[in-house]
């Protein structure tokens, strides 16, 4: 099949086959000469524009809006521009970081971080000054501000001298402030020293008007200044003189010149002219006036200095008007000390205390710390402290003292005075409190109704707090006049000890005794000290401490009374550490003829006491030992049988005696011959005999007291007496009385495990005198109430069940056959 596809052409491409190339070139030229055209020409930043909004911003005190565009300005770059625009922009970004410390420290502060601030002020206008830059008055204000704030007087005071004419009034202000700050720091010599460059700098000032202003507010402050140093004479003759030169300058009487004047008259006592002066002020000042206000306040002084008929009712209208009237003035802080004062002459303590309470706050919060009023209202509030403990009234005394305390640092820093005053009225509160205590004693109480035990006990708990707080005090005071009064110093640390026994603070009165023992070896006290330290280490338990103490001063010093005092307590030391023995000899030694020790001494009743009772104690382990506790018993009831301690002594010897009784019953049936039987057999007897009449004794006292007059012991002591007094009878063989004895007994115990013993004891009676009716119904009695016990009862070591009470009841129930009623029937 022929080829049909037509041969490739051998000819030039023609025109009409690539016109487009050159349309599309053309194109693309006109495109990018359009977007050329469209691009927005670059505009440089507008520097001044933006460096006057933040100049709005700032004169509106609006620093957080500032900053914005003082940050948009370093990212335009401003560091780039001429030294001029620079410092425009240092100026402002000082005057924004003054306003920011404004804002952070309204009351200035000296920390890290203020200090950081302050130094970024400082800087921001320096590099300003450094580009060129003239800074405005304000901005001088600040800067100068700023250094004075950062303890460069002379740098700020070089800043005012370079203001212009224009800024007079700034001028004067810093200058003024740097004034008031030395006036406020306490600083006499700079004060003075920037009054008179204040003066020389009035010199040139061309307004004459600003110029008397001025020079009325520096006479104002000198006068204050003279009165402020207790000066009036100097003052009154500064005032006459200034103000005759103001007069003669053209300057009208200036009201608050003649007040001083008046106060300065007030102090010498010369209230004639004080109160001429106070009148010609009222009448040239507007009602409302806060000069008003210190006007009324030396008009009530008046009243108290002068006194008469209705003095302290008049100073007191005229104080609460100055209050009540001029409460933002300067004069309300003496408004309300005077009339604090004035409540306190008047007995309206609440009132008092409360305004005083007010006065010291509005001290600390708006004077400095050299502010002759904190001065004043101490010596105040210290007279009226001693008027109420005068008159006995310490809980008043102490809401006076306790306004001090934020005066000093919370307390920390009181002076010597207060915390004497302090330790002495919390002592004072201590023995009223112990007082109160006392006068509630169950012994003694003849009051209606049962004894206020819990009132008791709070009392003690309040006296005990305030005796503590007593020490610390003087504890204190002794610390701070230690190098300037020594007889002072001894004398607090000697209080300090004594309070901290009597709050039973015994670790802290250790501390204290064992100071004064170190510290005043010369003093008179030494050996009261040493003892005390001793008892102190022995009411802390630390007995072998306390031996030790006791035992060298009476090897030192053995003829002196503190030597005696401490036998017993150091006899009391060896019991309570097992050595009964070392207890025994000392106690001997007292009791046997001691040289210096009289038997009506109380050192010898605590002696042959404390002997009696370790004899008695000693023969609950070893028997023998109960012959010497009857005999020194016999002599300590026969001695101190009327006292308080009586009924515990006749216990002690009626046990001893029916306890005793046990090893002559078996001698009696060991005896060699029937005689000697019976003479144990009487001898027993007479014991029993005894020892019942002795554990009557104690009931009969015991019970005639309230329950709440007896102690743990004496419970006890009572309640077993009952049990033992039917026990004697029961060994007697008096089986009768013995269930009458232990009837009552179970009666009145009925509420404690202890009145199984007698149910069981009614048991062995009833069988021993062959009443078995009556034996079986007592042992089921015994039974059920044996039932209702818990196991512990019978680990309890105050429960009187005897081994022999357990022997005999099982003996009878086995062999009587007592849980049988049949059997026991058939008996």
């Amino acid at each position: 099949m022929p080829d049909l596809t037509p041969p490739a052409s051998t000819k030039t491409t023609s025109w009409t086959a690539v016109w487009q190339l050159p349309v599309l070139l053309v194109g693309m030229v006109l495109l990018g000469v359009g977007l050329y055209l469209a691009k927005p020409r670059y505009t440089p930043p507008d520097f001044h524009g933006m460096l006057d909004t933040v100049d709005q911003y700032l004169e509106a005190d609006n620093p957080e809006e500032a900053r914005i565009r003082m940050d948009t300005l370093v990212e335009e770059g401003i560091e780039t521009q001429n030294d001029l625009t620079r410092g425009r922009y240092y100026q402002y970004l000082g005057d924004h970081d003054w306003l920011v410390y404004s804002d952070l420290y309204p009351v200035p502060v000296d920390t890290p971080e203020s200090a950081v601030q302050l130094r970024k002020v400082v800087e921001a206008y320096e590099t300003a000054e450094g580009f060129g830059r003239t800074l405005d008055g304000l901005s001088m204000q600040r800067w100068a501000e700023t250094l004075v704030l950062r303890g460069q007087e002379d740098d700020a005071l070089a800043i005012v001298d370079r203001m212009e004419a224009k800024d007079a009034a700034m001028r004067y202000s810093l200058i003024r402030r740097l004034i008031e700050k030395h006036r406020s720091d306490g600083d006499p010599e700079a004060f003075a020293r920037m009054l008179d460059r204040f003066e020389r700098t009035l010199r040139d000032e061309s307004d004459k008007k600003e110029q008397l202003k001025q020079r009325q507010w520096v006479a104002q402050l000198r006068a204050r200044h003279y009165l402020d140093v207790e000066d009036p004479q100097r003052a009154i003759d500064y005032i006459n003189r200034e103000m005759q030169r103001l007069r003669a300058a053209g300057a009208d009487d200036a009201p608050d010149l003649l007040v001083l004047l008046g106060q300065a008259y007030q102090k010498i006592a010369d209230f004639d002219n004080a109160r001429r002066l106070y009148a010609v002020s009222q009448q040239m000042i507007q009602d409302g006036n806060p000069l008003n206000g210190r006007i009324l306040v030396g008009l009530a002084q008046i009243e108290l200095a002068v006194g008469g008929e209705g003095f302290e009712d008049r100073a007191h209208t005229l104080f609460g008007r100055a209050a009540k009237e001029h409460p933002m003035g300067e004069a309300y802080i003496d408004a309300l000390i005077g009339r604090a004062h004035v409540e306190a002459m008047m007995g309206r303590v609440t009132d008092s205390v409360d305004h005083f309470r007010l006065a010291i706050a509005q001290m600390l919060d708006v004077t400095p710390a050299w502010d002759p009023r904190r001065k004043e209202v101490t010596e105040k509030i210290a007279s009226h402290v001693d008027r109420s403990i005068d008159l006995e009234q310490y809980d008043d005394a102490l809401d006076y003292i306790s306004l001090l305390l934020p005066m000093y640092d919370g307390g920390k820093a009181l002076p010597a005075e207060s915390l004497f005053q302090f330790a002495e009225i919390h002592e004072k509160i201590g023995e009223a409190r112990m007082t109160r205590a006392e006068s509630m004693d169950p012994l003694t109480w003849a009051g209606p109704g049962d004894p206020p035990i819990k009132a008791r006990r709070n009392a003690y708990q309040e006296a005990a707090h305030h005796y503590g707080q007593s020490a610390e005090y003087f504890k204190r005071h002794a610390d701070t006049v230690t190098v300037i009064d020594d007889e002072a110093h001894g004398e607090s640390l000697w209080s300090a000890g004594q309070n901290y026994d009597l709050a039973q603070r015994w670790p802290d009165a250790i501390d204290i005794y064992a100071e004064y023992v170190t510290t005043r070896p010369g003093d008179g006290e030494q050996l009261k000290a040493r003892h005390h330290l001793a008892k102190a280490y022995m009411a802390d338990r630390q007995y072998e401490s306390a031996v030790g103490i006791f035992k060298d001063l009476i090897d030192e010093n053995p003829q002196s009374n503190w030597a005696y005092s401490s036998l017993v307590p150091m006899a009391r030391c060896y019991t309570a550490m097992g050595q009964s023995d070392a207890a025994v000899r000392v106690l001997l030694s007292i009791v046997d003829g001691h040289p210096g020790i009289r038997p009506e001494s109380d050192t010898y009743r605590e002696a042959l006491v404390d002997l009696a009772r370790t004899y008695y104690l000693q023969g609950q382990d070893d028997p023998v030992y109960f012959v010497s506790a009857i005999e020194r018993l016999d002599t300590a009831v026969e001695r101190y049988g009327n006292t308080h301690d009586g009924p515990v002594l006749r216990y002690m010897l009626g046990d001893s005696l029916r306890r005793s009784s046990r090893d002559l019953a078996e001698q009696a049936q060991n005896a060699r011959s029937e005689r000697q039987r019976l003479a144990f057999q009487a001898e027993r007897n007479e014991r029993l005999r005894n020892a019942e009449m002795y554990y009557d004794q104690v009931i009969t006292e015991l019970e005639a007291r309230f329950a709440a007059a007896r102690s743990d012991l004496e419970n006890l002591y009572l309640r077993n007496a009952y049990f033992y007094k039917a026990d004697c009878s029961y060994d007697r063989q008096d089986y009768t009385v013995a269930i009458d004895r232990y009837r009552e007994a179970a009666q009145r115990w009925s509420d404690h495990p202890s009145s199984l013993v007698a149910q069981v004891q009614m048991v062995n009676a009833y069988c021993e005198l062959q009443e078995f009716q009556q034996a079986y119904v007592a042992n089921q009695n015994a039974l059920w109430q044996l039932s209702q016990m818990e196991d512990e009862v019978f680990d309890s070591p105050d429960m009187p069940m005897t081994r022999q009470h357990w022997e005999d009841w099982l003996r009878w129930s086995s062999e009587l056959k007592l849980l049988d009623k049949q059997s026991a029937s058939a008996q």
